[in-house]
């Protein structure tokens, strides 16, 4: 079995990434709302440095948000075009297994292993410092 051409067209990859761009936004905008962290950070006595408490604050959390919404986007959009596009190059179809939910997956483990092992290390230190 082949697979179908047009997953490797720019169409494919465009509407691919717009559709990335959009979920992204929509997801964080049903996450994290800006008002609610403002009225949070207000009640609990915090605040933003230079950054006036209440509206303010919640579009100064919004900007920050679209920001780092659009950033965590691109990064996404590449992660996941980047086996499509490295098909397309080269013709090796070892990629086609490897989507960006593979990638996601191993990234993720790959950060847990790295903390937990930065953990273990920081804790034969202590122990260390306890016996002495």
């Amino acid at each position: 079995l082949s697979q179908p051409q047009w997953s490797n067209s720019l169409v494919y990859v465009a509407v691919y990434l717009v559709l990335i761009l959009f979920f992204s936004y929509f997801y964080a905008s049903l996450i994290i709302n800006p008002v609610d962290m403002s009225q949070n950070l207000k009640k609990m006595g915090a605040s933003i440095p230079g950054i006036r408490p209440g509206r303010a604050t919640s579009e100064y959390i919004e900007r920050v948000l679209n920001r780092l919404t659009l950033l965590g986007a691109i990064f996404l959009g590449l992660v996941a075009v980047v086996p499509t596009a490295v098909e397309s190059a080269t013709g090796v179809t070892t990629f086609r297994g490897l989507g960006a939910t593979s990638l996601l997956i191993l990234v993720g483990v790959a950060i847990d292993t790295a903390k937990q092992i930065q953990t273990y290390v920081i804790s034969q230190r202590y122990e260390g410092m306890v016996k002495q």
